[in-house]
């Protein structure tokens, strides 16, 4: 529809209702695409559909609901299904991603902002949580919105983001996604869906869904269900990394998956991480640890300048399933490959920071500035630019 379809004022019209009518039009089209579900929906509608029933849309009380499950089940996927399904019927949303990772880089007084940006359209700036609290009693008790928590681990996180159903309007929604039920428990969520792994029908059609023009010698799939445990993340991975390798080298591939299979999903994940060369590993880990949730060009132009040829091992990454473009062209990278990503990172130095090739804990980093060597390499080279 063009502007001037929207802008169309009617001069017997009242001022106030025009302008209503404006707003109207800018909500329903900014929410025509909400968010970015994952291309292979395999399984995605029974399990959103029963999210949809324990969130009793006709019931005007505020309900909060707990997603949980281990890493790599969907529990965000399914998330943002529901988001993209019911985001329509709210006055304001929010999907929070990565609290989990978000709170440790920026702080709860942040993602407190994000909410408040997010939901109501104000950029408000916050000194610490607990003013944070107050304004968004003030600014969302009001409003009826959907607040997605998604990767929450800790009790904390709850009672600073949506400490009670009475700081939202009428009719408000609040999911959280989770590997802790405990977290949910002590937080007062009784009503908590445990999204169920993959049964052999699933995972064989997620399979055939990645590789659908390649034939299926007998057993090979068999085998790579078997080793995935049930946990979407996990077949995509074994999926995609068997669909870019001939027939013949597939043996050997599941050879590799099975000797780790009773490790747990990250030595699986790794499986495929360490079949990449050292420029697809160093951009990887670059992107995992600094980069997801950041705008595809930006994320190209970084490391562009810094040497890689970011395009063709962004277009190899997400061949392995490792990372995936949305729609409104940002990075997005599942919180177990992350973790796996960030795993390999630490064990360079487990116990000391400042060995490690990479710092993005902000503690980490005071640490590494606090060192001694540190401090005296910054002193010697501030020495050195005041008199050379």
């Amino acid at each position: 529809m063009s502007i001037h379809n929207i802008l169309y004022f009617d001069r017997y019209e009242y001022e106030y209702a025009f302008i209503e009518r404006i707003a109207d039009k800018v909500c329903s089209t900014s929410k025509q695409k909400l968010s970015h579900v994952d291309e292979y929906a395999v399984g995605l509608e029974p399990r959103v559909s029963k999210i949809l029933y324990r969130l009793q849309m006709s019931d005007r009380s505020v309900i909060v609901i707990g997603i949980c499950g281990v890493g790599g089940i969907g529990k965000t996927t399914l998330a943002r299904a529901v988001y993209d399904s019911i985001g329509q019927e709210f006055e304001g949303l929010c999907f929070l991603n990565d609290v989990r990772e978000n709170s440790t880089k920026y702080g709860l007084a942040y993602l407190q902002q994000v909410i408040l940006s997010d939901t109501v359209g104000e950029n408000i700036y916050l000194r610490n949580v607990n003013e944070g609290i107050s304004i968004l009693i003030r600014k969302l008790q009001s409003k009826r919105i959907l607040l997605i928590l998604d990767d929450v681990d800790k009790l904390d996180q709850l009672k600073n983001l949506a400490g009670a159903s009475s700081w939202f309007g009428r009719g408000s929604r609040i999911i959280i996604t989770t590997r802790h039920k405990d977290i949910l428990a002590a937080h007062g969520v009784g009503n908590i869906y445990d999204v169920p792994i993959f049964d052999y029908y699933e995972a064989l059609q997620l399979l055939s869904s990645i590789a659908s023009k390649r034939p299926n010698p007998e057993g090979i799939w068999d085998r790579a269900i078997s080793y995935a445990r049930g946990l979407p993340l996990v077949l995509k991975v074994i999926g995609s990394d068997l669909f870019e390798k001939s027939t013949d080298e597939w043996e050997i591939s599941l050879d590799r998956y099975e000797k780790v299979r009773n490790e747990g999903t990250q030595s699986i994940l790794e499986v495929s991480y360490n079949s990449l060369n050292e420029c697809e590993k160093r951009t990887f880990i670059d992107i995992a640890c600094f980069f997801n949730g950041e705008p595809f060009s930006y994320v190209k132009e970084i490391l562009s300048a810094c040497g890689f040829y970011t395009k063709y091992v962004i277009d190899r990454l997400k061949d392995r399933s490792l990372i995936s473009i949305t729609p409104s062209g940002c990075i997005m990278i599942n919180e177990h490959v992350i973790d796996m990503a960030i795993n390999i990172v630490r064990q360079e130095s487990p116990m000391n920071p400042c060995k490690r090739s990479r710092l993005w804990i902000p503690e980490d980093v005071l640490h590494v500035l606090d060192d001694n060597a540190v401090r005296t390499i910054f002193i010697d080279f501030i020495y050195f630019l005041v008199f050379k």
